[in-house]
């Protein structure tokens, strides 16, 4: 296969919207999913997105047709970098070197940290391309789903225990104070866990999307977020489920979750459910099977340290 002379530039919001759809769809080809999004969902959710940065977003193109896509986006101070490649030209053509090093030097003049990236486990050779640029795997997830049409578990809480929505209006730093002290994944900054908490709700706000559980003291002590995929409406997603420590052990967590669950059970659209568990954290997972959930994808996180 021949390519002509391969142009990087950024992103144009306007008139970009009907060849970038195709493109992403043939992009994800080989994914399990975000393979068949309309023009539409491509407009709200990725280009109306409010994090979304033109100067971040790089095409690399054949002539006019789009083959490859790069985005840089950073907070605090780390970087998350996504290349994507047509399927047929992956890894030949140095279309990943070339969106590669745009956005480096995108992200040059800021006094970044770390760059982080993640790729499922099953792209050996974009594992590869990264790790020659000096990447270091960091750690797995599983990404996990469950069928909602099967019954859910009624949940129970412990004597002196009690499940609500809060008002996160006036509730806010409460709930993600027991977020950021019960919750533990990739991402060792305490802040940039804040962060990332702080852009879900004000992309994704929905009062209903926040479960919580207190004491009878009245002392938030777990949270169970379970909201609406922005961009696939018959999935629901559970981004983060934390107990704090001193309460673990009580089955908070699974009541916590079955909360969850039970809340997508009462919306007829969402068809399934989706959390992502690290590898090493054998008692989530083991949790997460035993209330229906099933491993669909591995996905590797690699980062990259600059002195």
């Amino acid at each position: 296969m021949h390519l002509n002379n391969i142009q990087i530039r950024n992103i144009n919001t306007e008139s970009d919207l009907e060849e970038f759809t195709e493109f992403f769809n043939l992009a994800h080809a080989d994914y399990p999913e975000y393979n068949d999004l309309t023009t539409d969902i491509i407009r709200e959710h990725v280009f109306d997105a409010p994090d979304f940065v033109v100067g971040s977003n790089f095409l690399a193109l054949d002539g006019s047709r789009i083959v490859g896509r790069g985005r840089a986006d950073f907070i605090d101070n780390s970087s998350t970098i996504i290349i994507r490649v047509l399927p047929e030209f992956r890894n030949t053509y140095g279309i990943e070197e070339m969106l590669y090093d745009a956005m480096m030097n995108y992200l040059a003049p800021n006094d970044l940290k770390i760059h982080r990236t993640t790729i499922l486990s099953q792209f050996k050779k974009d594992i590869a391309f990264f790790e020659s640029k000096n990447f270091k795997e960091k750690n797995r997830q599983y990404t996990m789903n469950r069928d909602m049409s099967q019954p859910v578990e009624k949940p129970v809480f412990s004597d002196g225990m009690n499940v609500r929505t809060p008002d996160l209006k006036k509730e806010y730093d409460a709930v993600k104070a027991v977020l950021v002290n019960g919750f533990s994944n990739g991402v060792d900054d305490t802040a940039e866990l804040e962060i990332y908490f702080d852009k879900f709700t004000k992309r994704n706000f929905s009062q209903e999307s926040v479960l919580t559980v207190g004491n009878s003291n009245g002392a938030l002590v777990g949270i169970c977020v379970a909201s609406i995929h922005p961009a696939i409406e018959d999935k629901g997603v559970i981004p983060w489920l934390a107990v704090l420590k001193e309460y673990r052990g009580k089955g908070l967590g699974k009541a916590l979750l079955l909360a969850g669950l039970e809340r997508f059970k009462g919306m007829e659209k969402i068809k399934k459910a989706e959390l992502c568990v690290d590898l090493d954290n054998p008692n989530a997972l083991k949790l997460y099977k035993g209330v229906g959930f099933e491993v669909v994808t591995e996905t590797v996180m690699l980062e990259k340290k600059i002195d």
